[in-house]
């Protein structure tokens, strides 16, 4: 049951650099500190401007949970989690058993 919807899959990545969201407007994983202040106050400057609380921003790290992470935008390669096909909280449940800890170099 239900209505039909127009749905198309996926998403294009674009690979010119003037057409992509500019240096600083979205959240920079070099910035922060693990679980730490620095982090929770690096996203809550990126997000907070957008309107958005403390669940909204958990909420939307959610997207997570699918696809991964390439060099070419981040610097880091790999999924997020260990089902990057699947939507479900294996994002949250791997974040929330690693063992953090201080990144010394990157207090400084």
């Amino acid at each position: 049951g239900g209505p039909k919807l127009k749905f198309s899959y996926g998403r294009v990545d674009e690979m010119d650099p003037s057409a992509v969201t500019p240096d600083g407007r979205l959240p920079n994983a070099d910035v922060g500190d693990g679980p730490g202040p620095k982090e929770r106050d690096h996203l809550r400057k990126i997000f907070g401007r957008m309107g958005f609380k403390d669940q909204e921003i958990v909420a939307l790290s959610g997207a997570h949970a699918l696809g991964r992470c390439h060099a070419d935008a981040s610097g880091y390669v790999g999924p997020w989690s260990g089902t990057p096909l699947l939507f479900n909280n294996s994002y949250f449940v791997l974040l929330k058993g690693l063992k953090w800890a201080p990144n010394d170099e990157a207090a400084k």
